[in-house]
């Protein structure tokens, strides 16, 4: 499949829907690459747009959940003075995908299954509420997978224009700046949104030869500029997207978005600041936390070892009479033989389960006592 414009010939390849599932002829609703800006696909009906799915960032395309690994499919976009231009095609020639589009908004991807005899739908948009385009407004971000909650925050900086409306979970007013405080040359900066996809970039510039920096000096330096972002992943984060008044359909995409840096207040800067500031703190106490326990670990076992070992030393030295200090000596054989009168019968007791008992006589053998059995 290849949709877009050739910029030479002006051949613009468009996906358009029937008038009706019984007529063919072209409906109201289209899928498109738009040139303007940084070319981008978008669904429209009556010139409208309904989805569009974050722009190429020379690895992947989010038309699919699984573009880029899936097995199905390959897409690549090209970008330049000539044309915007999508490609896709299957891997396997024996696999067959089709794309429609319904004249009731949406777009949908097909593969036959041949058991079946049938065409199964793989693949549907718009499908949840943030995939309808400026869901949550001006400024807004939208986040799909709130549950008990509104979907909508806004971007930092900015606050709901309407907070009846917010409360009422109706977002589409979108967020206005929160503070009057100036966001020109006066203490201003940029803070980061991850993983979203970027707002509308048929209203962003876009230069394929600066860098994240230089397009960070730029965007400070224009006090117009109101976001900026990478454009291309392959290329070492080099390219540069900047916007200019309204951020419109920005949206969370969990591990697969871009960063967004978003111009903020020197107040609401400062705000963020100290988050980050608080967060590495958190992370260092800790840390700090961790490693007391682990090394008050490492002491208890080692005095538990020490102890054994001790321990070990003693019951040797026991055993092998060695030992200084004992509650019962132990004799050698010349103190035996002469305490019994060299085992003289008449001082025997008796016999025992461990030979015969003798009676001694009292004698002191290195300050030790000895009398009796």
């Amino acid at each position: 499949m290849k949709l877009g414009l050739n910029r030479t010939s002006g051949l613009n390849r468009i996906l358009t829907s029937w008038k009706s599932q019984d007529d063919p002829g072209t409906g109201t609703t289209y899928y498109m690459i738009n040139p303007s800006g940084f070319p981008h696909l978008t669904l429209y009906k009556n010139q409208i747009p309904l989805w569009q799915p974050s722009p190429w960032n020379g690895v992947r395309l989010n038309v699919l959940p699984t573009v880029g690994q899936s097995s199905l499919f390959n897409f690549s976009i090209i970008i330049d003075a000539d044309e915007a231009v999508l490609f896709s095609n299957v891997f396997n020639s024996s696999t067959y995908v089709r794309g429609v589009v319904q004249e009731s908004g949406i777009v949908q991807m097909l593969t036959w299954v041949e058991n079946n005899s049938e065409w199964v739908t793989f693949f549907t948009k718009p499908e949840d509420q943030c995939d309808s385009y400026g869901h949550c407004g001006a400024n807004g971000n939208c986040h799909s997978d709130s549950m008990d909650q509104i979907e909508c925050n806004c971007l930092p900086g900015f606050a709901p224009k309407s907070p009846n409306d917010w409360s009422m979970r109706d977002s589409s007013g979108g967020c206005i700046r929160k503070n009057q405080e100036s966001v020109c040359r006066n203490g201003e900066g940029f803070v980061k949104v991850a993983d979203v996809k970027v707002p509308d970039t048929s209203v962003a510039s876009f230069d394929e030869n600066k860098t994240l920096r230089e397009c960070e000096g730029e965007c400070t330096r224009n006090c117009s500029c109101t976001a900026y972002a990478d454009a291309d992943f392959t290329r070492g984060g080099r390219g540069c997207l900047m916007w200019y008044g309204n951020l419109t359909d920005t949206r969370e995409i969990r591990g697969g978005g871009r960063d967004l840096y978003v111009r903020v207040d020197a107040l609401v800067l400062a705000e963020f600041q100290k988050k980050g500031f608080l967060s590495r703190k958190k992370v260092l106490a800790t840390l700090i936390v961790l490693v007391s326990a682990a090394a008050i670990i490492s002491l208890v076992v080692s005095i538990v070892l020490v102890k054994k070992t001790r321990k070990g030393s003693e019951v040797g030295k026991e055993l092998d009479g060695t030992t200084k200090y004992q509650e019962l000596p132990l004799l050698d054989i010349t103190t035996i033989k002469a305490a019994t009168d060299d085992f003289a019968l008449t001082n025997k007791l008796g016999q025992g389960g461990f030979g015969p008992v003798y009676k001694v006589r009292q004698y002191f053998r290195d300050g030790w006592p000895v009398d009796g059995k």
